[in-house]
C-alpha cells in the first residue's frame, strides 16, 4: 500500500516522467463559469463561477495547463473562448488530452421540429448577439482540436443533455485487466466523451454545499481518494467517475446524461485522485445516504453497488439504438427479455401493450423495408434502481427512410422509459419494459 506523502510523491514524478518520457503528453482544460448575466438579461446564478474556480483548481494541482474564462472580469464570451481554442489549436500534439468544463445557464430552442440546447456566455463589447454556444459548435471545437488523443466535456447547466448523440462503443477493458495494460489500452485509442448535469426539460440545482452546484460537488467529492475506486496509483477511469456522478447525483429535479460524441475510437479518459495533486485540494463534506433521500435524491439501492454495473446495465439501450442504424433486426431483438412488455399510444391516444412475439414479427416485417435511419440526438437518464433491475429515461430524435416512402418518417423529441434485469441465462441485461411516446420521461400524466 501507499502510505507517506513521500511515496505518494515518488509514484506522481514517476507516472509524469513516464509520460513525458513515452508520449511527451501535455494536459489542458478550458474552464468557463459565469454567475453574472445582467449583460445577457437572465437572472444571476449563484454557484457557477465558484463550480468553476474549484475545478479549475484540480486540474492546475494535477499538472494541467488551465485557461479560465470565468465571470465579466474574464470577459466571459464567445470571441475569448473561440480566441482560447484558437490557441490550443495551435499547442495540441498527438499525445496530448484536454478537457472543457461549462458552468452556467442553459437555453433551448426548436429548429426544424428538432429541441436543441445552447450554453450562454455574456455578450462581447460590439454589442453582438452571437453569445450562445450549441451542441453544432461544441461539435466543432472538438473537430478543431482532434489533434488530441483524447477529449472531455463536462456541463454544469440546464438542458446540456440535448447534446447527447448514440454511443460509440469500443471493446472495454476495464473489467480485471493490470493496471498497466488497462491504462496503456485506455489511453492508446481516442475518447471523445462527455458528461452532462441535466437533460431535456431539467432545470440544474445551483444551490449545493461547499457553495457548489450539486452536479459538480459530486463530480469533485468523485475524485478525492477511495471514493470511486481504491487503486493505490490514484488511477481514476472517466467511465468510473461518470457512472458514480450519474448514480448519485440523481434526484428528482434534474438526472445526468453521459457518454461518447463524433469521433470516439473507444478509449477513456484518465485521471488521478486528490492525493496526487499538489498542492492539495481541500476535501469536501460528506453526506450519508439517508441525508441524501431526505434531499430528494433518488435511492432505490446500493449506489456503490449499482455504479459499477451502471454501464452494462444501459448497453441493452444503446445497442437497440444502434440496431436500427446498423439495419439489424437480429440484434434489436437480442436486446429484449423474453418477458418483455412494451407500450405505446395509438393515434387515438390509447395506450396498448405488445409481448415478445408480436414485437418480434412487428419487427421482422419493418427492418427490410428500411434503407436507412438517423439516430439524430440521444439522451439516456439514469432514474433509479437495484442490483437485479434498473429504470432509464430515454429521449431520442430519428428519421426512418422507408424504401416504399418518398419522405422520411421523423420522430423528433421523443421520451420513453425502459426498465432492465439481468437474465442469467444469457448472462448479460436486456430490457424487460419499454414506455414509448410520454408526455415526460419516466411518468405517465
Amino acid at each position: 500500500m501507499i502510505n507517506t506523502v513521500a511515496e505518494k510523491l515518488i509514484v506522481l514524478a514517476l507516472i509524469l516522467a513516464a509520460s513525458t518520457h513515452v508520449s511527451a503528453q501535455t494536459n489542458y482544460a478550458v474552464v468557463v463559469g459565469i454567475d453574472d448575466y445582467t449583460a445577457a438579461n437572465l437572472v444571476p446564478l449563484g454557484n457557477a463561477e465558484n463550480d468553476a474556480l474549484r475545478v479549475a483548481t484540480y486540474f492546475r494541482s494535477q499538472g494541467y495547463q488551465v485557461v479560465e474564462i470565468i465571470g465579466s472580469r474574464e470577459n466571459a464570451n464567445r470571441g475569448e473562448l473561440e480566441s482560447a481554442i484558437s490557441d490550443l489549436k495551435n499547442e495540441i500534439k498527438p499525445a496530448d488530452t484536454i478537457v472543457f468544463f461549462f458552468a452556467g445557464h442553459g437555453l433551448t430552442e426548436v429548429k426544424n421540429d428538432i429541441k436543441l440546447g445552447y450554453f450562454v456566455m455574456l455578450p462581447d463589447q460590439s454589442g453582438s448577439d452571437r453569445n450562445l454556444i450549441s451542441s453544432g459548435d461544441i461539435f466543432r471545437y472538438s473537430d478543431m482540436l482532434d489533434n488530441a488523443r483524447h477529449q472531455l466535456f463536462i456541463f454544469d447547466f440546464c438542458y446540456s443533455g440535448l447534446l447527447g448523440r448514440l454511443p460509440t462503443r469500443g471493446a472495454s477493458p476495464v473489467g480485471a485487466a493490470p493496471e498497466d495494460n488497462l491504462k496503456d489500452a485506455l489511453y492508446s485509442r481516442k475518447a471523445r466523451q462527455y458528461l452532462s448535469a441535466g437533460g431535456d426539460e431539467q432545470q440544474v440545482l445551483d444551490t449545493g454545499p461547499a457553495g457548489l452546484s450539486w452536479f459538480t460537488y459530486f463530480l469533485l467529492k468523485g475524485l478525492e481518494p477511495g471514493v470511486v475506486n481504491s487503486r493505490d496509483s490514484g488511477l481514476i477511469i472517466f467511465t468510473e467517475l461518470s457512472a458514480y456522478v450519474k448514480v448519485n447525483s440523481a434526484n428528482r429535479y434534474h438526472t445526468p446524461s453521459g457518454g461518447s460524441m463524433l469521433g470516439h475510437e473507444g478509449g477513456d479518459y484518465l485521471l488521478y485522485n486528490t492525493s496526487y495533486s499538489r498542492p492539495p485540494n481541500e476535501p469536501l463534506p460528506k453526506f450519508d445516504r439517508q441525508t441524501l433521500t431526505d434531499l430528494g435524491f433518488i435511492a432505490r439501492g446500493e449506489p456503490d453497488k449499482i455504479r459499477h454495473t451502471l454501464e452494462d446495465m444501459q448497453q441493452p439501450i444503446d445497442l437497440l439504438y444502434s440496431a436500427w442504424q446498423k439495419l439489424d433486426v437480429e440484434q434489436y431483438l437480442a436486446q429484449l427479455h423474453p418477458e418483455i412488455e412494451q407500450t405505446f399510444l395509438k393515434k387515438s391516444g390509447e395506450r396498448v401493450s405488445r409481448r415478445f412475439s408480436e414485437i418480434a414479427s412487428k419487427r421482422r416485417q419493418q427492418f427490410p423495408r428500411l434503407a436507412q435511419v438517423d439516430v439524430v440526438n440521444y439522451e439516456v437518464m439514469y432514474q433509479g434502481g437495484n442490483e437485479d433491475e434498473a429504470t432509464f429515461g430515454v429521449r431520442y430524435s430519428m428519421d426512418f427512410h422507408f424504401t416504399d416512402r418518398a419522405s422520411p418518417i421523423r420522430e423528433h423529441n421523443k421520451k420513453e422509459c425502459y426498465k432492465v434485469r439481468f437474465n442469467s441465462e444469457v448472462d448479460r441485461w436486456q430490457i424487460v419494459r419499454n414506455d414509448d411516446y410520454l408526455k415526460r420521461i419516466c411518468t405517465y400524466e
